[in-house]
C-alpha cells in the first residue's frame, strides 16, 4: 500500500510543481502585457491631442458671455413647473 501512496504523493507534487511554475509564467506573461499597453498609452499622442482640445473648448466656453442670448431659455414655459408647462409651440 505504500507504493500507491508514493504515487499519489509523486503525482501531487508534480501537478504542484506544475501549477506552480504555469501561473509564474502567467503572472509574467501578464505583466509583460501590462507593460506594453502603458508604453503604448505613455507614448500616444491622443491624450495630448484631447488635452488641446479641452483647452480650446475651455478658452470658447470663456469668452461667452454670462447671461442668456438664446431666446428659447427666456420662454415661459422654461420656468414654470413640469405640470403646467406649456409647449414651445403654443408660444409661437
Amino acid at each position: 500500500m505504500s507504493s500507491g501512496h508514493t504515487q499519489d504523493t509523486h503525482k501531487i507534487e508534480s501537478d504542484g510543481y506544475r501549477w506552480f511554475f504555469g501561473m509564474g509564467l502567467l503572472a509574467v506573461v501578464f505583466c509583460l502585457v501590462l507593460k506594453a499597453a502603458d508604453d503604448g498609452l505613455s507614448t500616444s499622442t491622443r491624450d495630448k491631442v484631447l488635452g488641446q482640445t479641452l483647452h480650446e473648448l475651455r478658452g470658447a466656453q470663456a469668452s461667452l458671455p454670462g447671461r442668456v442670448t438664446d431666446t428659447r431659455q427666456t420662454l415661459p414655459f422654461m420656468h414654470q413647473n413640469a405640470s403646467d408647462a406649456t409647449s414651445a409651440e403654443d408660444h409661437h
